[in-house]
């Protein structure tokens, strides 16, 4: 038999992988459950460009980094909050 499912990643998991917070172990586990959880590759995507898209000038903010962190953190939770509202909603 196969593997069994592998259990997608919390979001904040997902956001300090996006924000290259994580150890290089940490971030080779994220990769390996990226490469085999569609759901998961496209909500790192989504929240990717989202934080691509910004503008690179963003007056008036402390830290760039950290407010890019903070809007990772947020995007990824409401896309996972969303994405379980669908999964629960289908049962």
């Amino acid at each position: 038999m196969g593997n069994p499912p592998t259990r997608c990643l919390d979001a904040e998991v997902l956001a300090a992988y996006l924000d290259h917070g994580v150890s290089l172990a940490e971030r080779a586990r994220v990769e390996a459950h990226l490469a085999s959880c569609p759901q998961c590759l496209a909500l790192v995507a989504g929240v990717a460009r989202t934080v691509a898209a910004l503008p690179a000038d963003r007056t008036g903010v402390v830290s760039a980094a950290a407010s890019t962190s903070l809007l990772t953190r947020r995007t990824l939770a409401r896309s996972v909050d969303r994405k379980s509202t669908r999964l629960n909603s289908s049962h």
